[in-house]
């Protein structure tokens, strides 16, 4: 059962699983939302996915440590090969089950769990300068959940922040990545809508504390100043950089939310076109034109 959450808020320490569970607009459906359809978020998914799951507890190494010690590793249950018989795969098909029954999502294999200490290692161990700084700034506070009412579409937000220093307005996310060269970073940061992610956290963070009135509570006004991915390769020797996010992208992912948002509102109020039989208005079609098409346009100018 979804939790509603009636009150807008800053909320500190709340689990995934309640997190999971609020009923609001996030991120990544808004990603989808925009990209593909409002329907395609209201499919219900069993599990998440390997990557989503293994993503999950990569960011717990590096901004919750203390939690890693909880980490349930997933034990081996062979399926094929050599001396597995039917009744073998078809009992360690029940034993699987059964742990997936207990534990859910939370849970590592062990080579993932061996890859998550090493980049928490790789991380924490082998830096110098700007990012041994951010990581060892006290101030901060890590997963920190914001509830916000969107009052334009009648929405509820939420965003799940990595990193974020309230006093100095400084928000951080951490991003595990093929490359951490700033130029290809950036080229799969606007491929994969995360400047989306940067202006839509930020300002539920902003929405948050000033329909909460929760600022005598916590440091600082609640406005961001600054936005920073700390990314990090996926592979050996798990490079790293700390990047700060250019305004215009802040401004353009601000753009790209809102218009997802407004496309939620009108499937909610029985608005979205059906592209069957009707006029497709040229406010609609504008948002529909391919990216590179709209980017091209916009330089000739």
């Amino acid at each position: 059962m979804n939790i509603k959450v009636k009150e807008p808020g800053i909320y500190k320490d709340m689990p995934n699983k309640e997190y999971d569970l609020i009923e609001a607009e996030r991120s990544t459906t808004l990603k989808t939302i925009l990209n593909d359809s409002v329907k395609r978020t209201l499919i219900p998914k069993k599990r998440r996915s390997d990557a989503l799951r293994n993503g999950v507890y990569i960011h717990q190494a590096i901004l919750e440590p203390q939690l890693l010690s909880s980490l349930v590793v997933k034990p081996d249950f062979p399926k094929g090969g050599k001396g597995i018989t039917k009744a073998i795969k078809e009992e360690n098909t029940r034993l699987e089950n059964i742990f997936f029954e207990q534990h859910g999502d939370n849970w590592v294999t062990q080579e993932e769990k061996n890859t998550i200490n090493e980049m928490k290692l790789a991380l924490f161990d082998n830096q110098q300068g700007d990012i041994a700084d951010l990581l060892n700034a006290t101030g901060a506070d890590n997963e920190l959940t914001a509830v916000a009412w969107h009052d334009e579409t009648e929405l509820m937000l939420k965003a799940r922040i990595d990193k974020i220093f309230l006093d100095a307005g400084i928000w951080v996310d951490y991003k595990t990545t093929r490359s951490a060269n700033p130029k290809d970073f950036l080229r799969d940061a606007v491929n994969l809508d995360y400047d989306l992610s940067a202006a839509f956290h930020s300002d539920v963070v902003e929405m948050a504390f000033e329909q909460s009135g929760q600022k005598k509570a916590f440091r600082g006004s609640g406005e961001i100043k600054a936005w920073f991915w700390l990314v990090q390769e996926k592979e050996p020797p798990y490079l790293s950089n700390l990047i700060e996010v250019p305004l215009l992208m802040i401004e353009e992912g601000r753009r790209k939310y809102k218009r997802a948002l407004e496309k939620k509102k009108r499937y909610n109020y029985g608005l979205e076109t059906s592209y069957n039989g009707k006029l497709i208005a040229a406010n609609e079609t504008e948002m529909l034109l391919p990216k590179w098409y709209v980017n091209k346009c916009n330089n000739e100018f």
